[in-house]
């Protein structure tokens, strides 16, 4: 087992760990190494201290010898996307034009990771602000399956270290796709939670009014059990009983209602997400669950309106930027944010009225279904060149299924479907109610079973 310590999920960790069969140190010891190998051609990791995190994992030895209690992550390595403030770290936002956090103080999903005797390995490679591009200075994630394919972005490191067994799991953001982007390609459980779920303290914004935090993990128990372990206290009151996501993953479902719409999962979609999701769909009804054919509501005028919202928000969160470093930035994140100064006070006024009536309209589905299931993306992982020759009106396409879960701030899982043509991994989303993270996390674990995608991995020579 000990060459294959990499590929162990969390929960597999933590009980070999409580049971003396594995110590943390052992298994930060393979990490570091598989670290070391590894990171130098993948660009996973834009920052590590591999001392620091070996004392944390002697630490968890030393409690586990004597006995004492432990939490619910003991000796997981989690990766952090570097716009997340970690004590031992610099935060640098994959930015030259932005200040660098010094290291000093938590983000709270960093503080609650390590009072859940998580160890966090190291900061992760993110696009510039979280946006769409890399900083020309930075170097960019190659995806472990192929390494001409698309990682998705901007949570582009998190979705490499977590594929390429350099980590156990990672935290990424979403604000737009931007955890589920890099799960479909890079073949991993991407969870955007409920928003506020999952406190953004402590991490750089990029539009906050729909900026999320989320895990991206191997398997979906394991998504459940972070969620679990760093939900934060505003979102107990919406569970009941409070915070038992993993349980919830195994409860039976046959009482659960999945909506899926035909026309949404087929026009603009390749044939072959169409039949995964399909063939999830034929299985979900085997299983007893009810299965409802309900169209999407039109998201058409709110996903046009969210560049607008995006933008604004991105202008004024860089409106402190000095006039000397603007021209630093990467150019799309320049136009980004030129683009947001130029919209009026009444422009994102309507463009967040197109939101809210989009909001009250799915809102009102979730009244006969509990979850629904869709494509992330129209189309398998393209190659780097492809996506790079993109046009205008395919990126728009880009978030055509992604961006409504963030402007309605709802839960949505992305999933590995399988792998494409290239051998590359491509996925499918389930998004359900807000506050409905336990009843998306239950179908998905029923999908994950119906994937076999959970021993798939990509293979890596150093």
């Amino acid at each position: 087992m000990n060459e294959e310590l990499h590929w162990l999920t969390i929960t597999q960790t933590v009980s070999l760990i409580e049971a003396k069969k594995l110590s943390a140190s052992e298994f930060f010891d393979h990490i570091a190494r598989r670290i070391e190998s590894f990171n130098p051609q993948l660009n996973a990791f834009v920052a590590t201290d591999l001392d620091h995190t070996r004392d944390q994992a002697k630490r968890i030895d030393d409690l586990i010898q004597k006995g004492e209690s432990v939490g619910s992550l003991v000796g997981a390595l989690i990766g952090l996307k570097d716009i997340c403030a970690t004590e031992e770290f610099p935060t640098r936002m994959g930015s030259v034009a932005l200040d660098p956090f010094l290291p000093g103080e938590d983000s709270e999903i960093a503080a609650k990771l390590r009072e859940a005797d998580g160890a966090i390995v190291g900061k992760l490679t993110t696009t510039e602000a979280a946006f769409m591009d890399h900083h020309e200075s930075i170097s960019v994630p190659i995806n472990p399956w192929d390494e001409n394919s698309w990682t998705g972005v901007s949570s582009s490191g998190s979705g490499v270290a977590t594929a390429a067994g350099l980590c156990s799991a990672s935290f990424g953001t979403d604000t737009g796709g931007s955890i589920r982007f890099p799960a479909l390609c890079c073949g991993l459980v991407g969870l955007k939670p409920t928003q506020n779920l999952l406190s953004v303290s402590g991490i750089f914004p990029l539009a906050p009014t729909m900026d999320h935090v989320g895990p991206m993990t191997r398997s979906v128990e394991d998504a459940a059990l972070l969620l679990e372990s760093v939900g934060r206290e505003a979102g107990r009151e919406n569970q009941n009983p409070p915070f038992s996501f993993r349980k919830d993953v195994g409860k039976p479902t046959d009482n659960l209602r999945v909506g899926f719409d035909e026309k949404y999962c087929t026009e603009g979609v390749d044939p072959q997400i169409t039949r995964c999701i399909r063939t999830m769909v034929d299985h979900l009804r085997d299983e007893g669950i009810t299965i409802v054919e309900l169209p999407m509501p039109s998201s058409e005028v709110a996903v046009a309106n969210f560049p607008v919202i995006v933008s604004s928000e991105a202008a004024l969160v860089h409106s402190k930027t000095p006039e000397d470093r603007f021209k630093d930035y990467s150019p799309g994140l320049r136009d980004a944010l030129l683009a947001g100064k130029s919209f009026s006070a009444l422009d994102y006024v309507k463009a967040n009225s197109a939101r809210r009536e989009f909001s009250a309209k799915l809102d009102e589905s979730f009244d006969q279904i509990d979850v629904f299931i869709a494509p992330s993306w129209g189309r398998t992982t393209p190659t780097l060149a492809e996506y790079e020759q993109s046009t205008d009106s395919e990126l728009a396409a880009l978030i055509r299924f992604t961006a409504p879960q963030n402007l309605a701030g709802l839960p949505a899982l992305c999933l590995p479907g399988g792998l494409d043509r290239k051998g590359v991994p491509f996925g499918f989303q389930l998004f359900g109610a807000q506050w409905g993270d336990a009843e998306v996390l239950r179908i998905g674990a029923l999908c994950e079973r119906f994937t076999g995608f959970l021993d798939e991995h990509p293979v890596l020579v150093a």
